[in-house]
C-alpha cells in the first residue's frame, strides 16, 4: 500500500478559529448593551461566527488525513479522515474513472469548468496540492488533495 499523510503547516488552523470565536463573543456581549432592535442582529451575527469557528475547528484543527493507493486493488484511491481514534473513509475513488491530474499552483488554482470540487486538504493554505478529475457518466468531479512529488508521480502513473 502506498500512502501519504500530509504534515500540518503553519498556524492558520489555530488563529482563524480563535479570531472567529473572539468576534462571535464580542458580538454576543455587545448585544447586551444595545437598547434598540440591534441586539437580535448582533446575537445572530455572533452565533454565525461561533458556528463558523466550530466548523473550522472540526474540519482543520482536529482532523488529519491519510491518502492511500492499495496494491491489492491498484485502481483504488482512498482518503481516510482520522479524528482522535476514529478513522473514517469519506472518499473511495476508482482510478479507472480518472481523466486527468494537475498540480494546483497559486497562478493556476481554478476549478475545472463544469466540475464539482471536493477539497480533502489538511491545511487551510497548502503548499503543494493536486487536482484529480474523475468522470462518471456526464458528471465531473475534481478531488483536491495535498501531495508530495512521489505520491503525485504514483497517481499520475495510474491514470489511463
Amino acid at each position: 500500500m502506498i500512502s501519504y499523510k500530509p504534515p500540518r503547516e503553519g498556524s492558520a488552523h489555530i488563529v482563524l478559529p480563535l479570531a472567529l470565536i473572539l468576534c462571535g463573543l464580542t458580538a454576543m456581549l455587545g448585544a447586551g448593551y444595545q437598547k434598540s432592535f440591534a441586539p437580535t442582529i448582533l446575537q445572530t451575527v455572533g452565533l454565525v461566527f461561533l458556528a463558523a469557528s466550530v466548523i473550522v475547528i472540526n474540519r482543520y484543527s482536529t482532523a488529519t488525513y491519510l491518502y492511500t493507493l492499495d496494491e491489492e486493488t491498484p485502481g483504488l484511491l482512498c482518503v481516510h479522515k482520522i479524528v482522535g481514534k476514529k478513522k473514517t473513509t469519506p472518499i473511495t475513488a476508482d482510478m479507472s474513472t480518472a481523466v486527468g491530474v494537475r498540480i494546483l499552483t497559486p497562478e493556476d488554482h481554478g476549478r475545472t469548468p463544469g466540475a464539482r470540487r471536493v477539497n480533502m486538504c489538511l491545511n487551510l493554505f497548502p503548499r503543494k496540492r493536486m487536482a484529480i478529475l474523475f468522470r462518471r457518466g456526464e458528471d465531473l468531479t475534481e478531488l483536491v488533495i495535498e501531495t508530495d512529488d512521489i505520491f503525485f508521480a504514483e497517481i499520475e502513473s495510474r491514470i489511463e
